[in-house]
């Protein structure tokens, strides 16, 4: 599911020499696979996608990585990350569509 697809992403990405930035929950389940692949890894809570507090931090953190683009998986990742500032790919594992980036 979506979770193997960021594994899968993060691999690509590392596979093709980039240096690859993972984030996702506290108690994400899929913290441990990412703490075996060579990733930096940042953790945030979050109260759902429209959480103020959490996309402050969100920018403040993208603000310090600089990346060159941003990959988010589904609707809560997109619409958390839209208005950082950052280029972002918003990757949908389903037909919904409703916080895509157009």
């Amino acid at each position: 599911g979506i979770e193997q697809a960021f594994l899968d992403y993060n691999d690509a990405l590392l596979a093709e020499g980039h240096e690859a930035h993972a984030l996702c929950a506290p108690d994400a389940q899929i913290l441990q696979h990412l703490k075996k692949q060579n990733v930096h890894i940042h953790t945030l809570q979050q109260w759902g996608m429209w959480d103020p507090i959490a996309k402050w931090r969100l920018k403040r953190l993208m603000q310090r990585i600089q990346p060159d683009i941003i990959i988010a998986h589904a609707n809560r990742g997109m619409a958390l990350l839209k208005k950082t500032g950052f280029p972002l790919l918003g990757v949908s594992h389903n037909y919904l569509f409703q916080y895509s980036i157009h």
